[in-house]
């Protein structure tokens, strides 16, 4: 079962990469409805 995963992680933002959190945050909620339609498309849902 894991072995089919294809799951994406995305390592902490800390140390000189902090400031990346905000505004990755910042892009996922306003593309939240696109994204859901993309995940939704190719996982089949």
């Amino acid at each position: 079962m894991l072995s089919e995963r294809r799951d994406t992680i995305i390592d902490h933002f800390t140390g000189p990469l902090v400031h990346m959190f905000t505004r990755l945050d910042t892009w996922v909620v306003e593309q939240r409805d696109t994204l859901r339609a993309e995940i939704k498309t190719l996982v089949g849902l």
